[in-house]
């Protein structure tokens, strides 16, 4: 499995220096205060790094609510299992 995972990056990386080289211009790039010319290729990484960077934060507070519940559960799950190990300490007493 870690094979096709290197494939994988190793196929990405082709693809994505092929795009580079395909596309090696510069743009315009206007802004409020003034204008530039920007490398496409790096504009094209910027715009993908701040997407994932965006998707990231978009996700962090459903992570950040697992995480809690999941120690949450497992507290309580210790709790338990020591009132369980508790009551089995505990002698049966018979009836006389």
């Amino acid at each position: 499995m870690r094979i096709f995972s290197y494939i994988a990056w190793i196929v990405f990386i082709i693809i994505g220096a092929s795009f580079a080289i395909l596309n090696s211009q510069f743009l315009p790039l206007n802004y409020f205060i003034g204008k530039t010319n920007i490398y496409f290729p790096l504009l094209f990484l910027l715009l993908l790094l701040a997407g994932a960077l965006l998707g990231v934060l978009a996700l962090l507070p459903v992570l950040i609510r697992a995480k809690t519940r999941g120690h949450r559960l497992s507290q309580k799950m210790k709790t338990l299992e020591q009132e369980i190990a508790n009551l089995r300490a505990i002698p049966i007493k018979e009836p006389h």
